[in-house]
């Protein structure tokens, strides 16, 4: 993803990083790694643009910066980027920027560039260690991602359409769950939406042939299997094979596939502004993304059948007592609760155990009987019993400390257990 325009700017090499470009391109290595961003010369605390670039001015002081910076490398009064393992920065006054360096630097995924978020003040980041990224390799059209302390946001970022879907915001979907299950540092996931709307359905802005195949991008140029299928059952099965636990915090209207799309999210909260509606049938289609699947199982085949059959749209007290979102919260409390329920996660427990339960959890809701669930749990409780995430969990909690698990889910995952591996589509 490299840009023609991109200059180089003057950087004294340091911890491997050999070259960082600049001005006023995007920040990132030689290897398309970027690592932090800070804002630039405006010292003002406004909103940034989607995708706004921040370029490369004057450097002035950068004393204060902690940990996050190494004093030798800063020259003041020049127009340098100054970098400490996996921070970036440029700023005009490193003191008013201060809390959104990261106190403990980590590398982002690969592939990812920094760009700016929407609606964000910078003085409302979480505690100076928010790092926002956006596929380098493919570039996020219709989402960006935030990444800190463990856990990734992700906020559908179409607000001018109430973030409806696309086929690229499912392509982007796509990208960023791939990330997450490779993303050893991700260890759970918030997805909410930018402005009023959490996800207002599919796009419907091509008129009345919008749901018609022969209409859908590529129809005719081979991968029949794939053109004709639901892309909305596509996503549905990937965030169903995901070993992340995903929280999902439903800001605004989330309608058709706005709702659909949660089903198989493992934690779903819900904004007093939040509405719900499974409105296929006021449309003349029917229920998608694997929604029959799912829907009966989490809230029961009466009360999915009067949503459904309605096509009615809902407000979040309904959503509470059918059992479709566990909380309710006032707006500004919503993302507060969400991330302290994935730092929970982060902080406490071990990836591969969550993972692991995660997948055992949704697969047996389609299990013919307890004993499947059986011999399942005790092929895990062996595998697990026999590695070091045990030990250190049960030695840790003797010794009244926090647990430092050392498994890793891109490395440890038990490919070999019982569970059921996806099956073929047949047309």
């Amino acid at each position: 993803m490299d840009d023609e325009d991109t200059t180089t700017g003057p950087l004294e090499s340091a911890w491997g990083w050999n070259e960082i470009h600049s001005e006023p391109a995007r920040l990132f290595d030689e290897a398309n790694l970027v690592c932090m961003v800070i804002v630039a010369e405006d010292a003002e605390h406004r909103n940034f643009e989607p995708g706004e670039l921040f370029e490369h001015r004057r450097t002035c002081n950068v004393a204060g910066m902690h940990d996050a910076f190494d004093a030798s490398l800063a020259k003041e009064g020049h127009d340098s980027l100054h970098v400490v393992r996996s921070i970036v920065g440029v700023a005009d006054d490193a003191d008013t920027h201060l809390r959104m360096l990261p106190r403990r630097p980590r590398f982002p995924a690969e592939g990812y560039s920094a760009r700016a978020p929407m609606n964000r003040d910078c003085e409302s980041w979480q505690g100076g260690s928010s790092m926002v990224v956006a596929s380098a390799e493919k570039s996020l059209e219709t989402m960006w991602v935030e990444k800190s302390e463990g856990v990734m946001t992700v906020t559908l970022n179409r607000p001018d359409r109430l973030n409806a879907f696309t086929k690229q915001m499912a392509e982007d979907w796509f990208t960023v769950l791939d990330d997450i299950d490779a993303d050893d540092d991700v260890r759970a996931v918030i997805v909410t939406g930018a402005g009023r709307g959490f996800c207002a359905g599919a796009d419907l802005s091509g008129g009345g042939g919008t749901f018609d195949p022969a209409n859908a991008k590529g129809h005719g140029k081979g991968d029949a299997a794939r053109e004709h299928r639901d892309e909305g059952g596509l996503l549905t099965l990937r965030i169903f094979r995901c070993l992340k636990p995903i929280i999902a915090a439903v800001n605004g209207p989330a309608v058709g596939v706005g709702v659909t799309s949660i089903l198989p999210m493992d934690i779903r909260l819900a904004s007093t502004k939040a509405r719900f509606g499974f409105v296929f049938a006021r449309r003349g289609v029917v229920p998608e993304a694997c929604s029959s699947w799912f829907l009966p199982r989490v809230v029961g085949i009466n009360r999915a059948m009067e949503w459904v059959a309605t096509g009615r749209v809902f407000d979040a007290e309904e959503a509470l007592a059918g059992g479709l979102v566990t909380e309710i919260l006032e707006p500004d409390a919503l993302l507060p609760r969400a991330r302290e329920l994935a730092l929970e996660i982060a902080e406490n427990t071990s990836g591969v155990s969550v993972a692991l339960a995660r997948q055992m959890m949704w697969q047996m809701l389609g299990a013919s009987h307890p004993m499947e669930a059986h011999r399942l749990d005790s092929k895990a409780m062996n595998y697990m019993g026999a590695r070091e995430d045990s030990r250190e969990g049960v030695t840790s909690f003797l010794e009244k400390r926090p647990p430092i698990f050392p498994l890793r889910v891109s490395r440890d995952f038990p490919k070999d257990i019982g569970l059921r591996e996806e099956p073929p589509y047949e047309p």
